[in-house]
């Protein structure tokens, strides 16, 4: 039988851990990756109490939030029959698109459950972080606990995003909308909301941060990874004429010739070489003269793999290296 003087410690030191608020304990839910710089990377990654997972992730334009329930590789996704639609710029193909899949959405509209992973861009966050504030005001302090309120955090009529509070479950919802149809729902308890709250701002100023980066650093990426691949294309396929970009039928065979170079420029150390430069010369090329707050690396990487197609171009690839 456990001593009762042991399990009262015990207890107490338990209640002592809970509601410490040192910057420790509110970066808990952080998930750390290894990093060989003492900087953050673009990428990061929290896990609040009942599975509420917050990454930060590049895009070709700006930040990304990524909100999910569900673990990234065994999610289900399912066809969303009530957002038909593709890239394509051709009236006619997006109209062919339509035609084939028509049949097969609508067979399986009575299967179809909402995704439980949303993306905001950096924008929508900026807003999601004054939403916060609200919703916990009311959370804490609204007496009728059976109502259900909602914010509206980004989209049109036809397709929204919102955040709904549900006090009679005592959880919310973060949920997106197609044609009145809940596409995307997210549920977030208590201790995942409040978990949330301690550290949006900061989630939000990492964002902003590694936009800055990015903006600044993305022309000498681009610049030095283009005469890098310059010089490996030419000595692959000798002088790089205008027509590889204009004609169509030389453009796909030079397109296949980039992409077997890009791959050997990605995984042969030569990403690790640029990063290195331009780490050494960051001082130079941040707008304050100071060194970057993110891992310049992980700025590198990520720009090369969002923009492979416009490093094959006339702009960055050319005979002039």
């Amino acid at each position: 039988m456990m001593d009762t003087n042991v399990a009262s410690t015990s207890r107490s030191n338990a209640v002592q851990m809970n509601v410490k608020t040192s910057e420790k304990q509110q970066q808990s839910y952080e998930v750390i990756t290894e990093n060989i710089s003492s900087n953050p990377t673009l990428f990061r990654h929290w896990i609040f109490p009942n599975y509420l997972d917050i990454r930060t992730v590049p895009s070709r334009i700006h930040m990304q939030l990524r909100i999910s329930n569900s673990d990234d590789l065994t999610e289900k996704q399912f066809p969303n029959p009530y957002r038909m639609f593709t890239s394509c710029d051709c009236l006619c193909d997006r109209n062919l698109y339509k035609d084939v899949i028509y049949e097969a959405i609508q067979t399986q509209k009575n299967l179809f459950k909402p995704s439980q992973t949303l993306y905001m861009d950096i924008l929508k966050v900026k807003y999601l972080v004054k939403v916060l504030d609200e919703v916990k005001k009311t959370w804490d302090e609204y007496e009728n606990k059976s109502e259900i309120m909602r914010w509206k955090l980004c989209g049109k009529e036809t397709m929204f995003t919102e955040w709904e509070l549900n006090l009679a479950e005592d959880c919310c919802y973060i949920q997106q909308l197609t044609k009145q149809k809940i596409t995307i729902e997210i549920k977030i308890s208590y201790l995942g909301f409040i978990g949330l709250c301690s550290q949006m701002k900061q989630i939000y100023a990492h964002m902003c941060n590694a936009q800055r980066c990015i903006d600044s650093l993305k022309p000498y990426v681009l610049k030095y990874a283009g005469e890098t691949l310059s010089r490996m294309l030419i000595q692959k396929c000798g002088i790089i004429k205008k027509e590889f970009f204009k004609n169509p039928a030389l453009n796909k065979c030079f397109q296949i010739e980039f992409d077997l170079i890009f791959s050997q420029f990605m995984t042969m150390g030569y990403v690790q070489s640029l990063s290195k430069k331009l780490n050494e010369i960051q001082c130079q090329l941040s707008p304050d003269g100071k060194p970057y707050s993110i891992d310049v690396h992980s700025i590198v990487v990520a720009i090369l793999q969002l923009n492979s197609d416009t490093l094959c171009s006339e702009r960055y690839i050319s005979n002039n290296v």
